[in-house]
């Protein structure tokens, strides 16, 4: 679970300034932010993603690839699309990587 303090809010998922990189699997936008710590939000809406179950199991494994993040002042906004259920877990996993790689900016 990712602690409370690591959580982006919801008012903040509507303010501009974000980098924004999209697949076919998810939308991740990151942007800097001015505390001390990395924060996470991930959307899967029930439209893309009926089973709860599956909803819940992706939302670990965006998590899971957020903790491994160095520590930093980034926010992070994960939004999971419907075919991101076709990818293996590894698949997810790295895709999710690389992609949160390529956005967060390099000081």
């Amino acid at each position: 679970m990712v602690p409370k303090a690591s959580r982006l809010p919801y008012k903040e998922f509507r303010e501009h300034g974000y980098r924004e990189a999209t697949t076919p699997f998810f939308s991740v936008k990151a942007r800097r932010n001015v505390l001390g710590e990395n924060r996470l939000g991930v959307v899967v809406r029930v439209s893309s993603v009926k089973s709860a179950v599956r909803r819940n199991f992706l939302k670990r494994q965006v998590k899971t690839v957020f903790l491994s993040i160095p520590p930093g002042k980034i926010d992070l906004l994960v939004i999971l699309r419907s075919r991101a259920t076709l990818l293996s877990k590894h698949t997810f996993q790295k895709e999710l990587r690389d992609t949160i790689n390529f956005l967060i900016p390099h000081s």
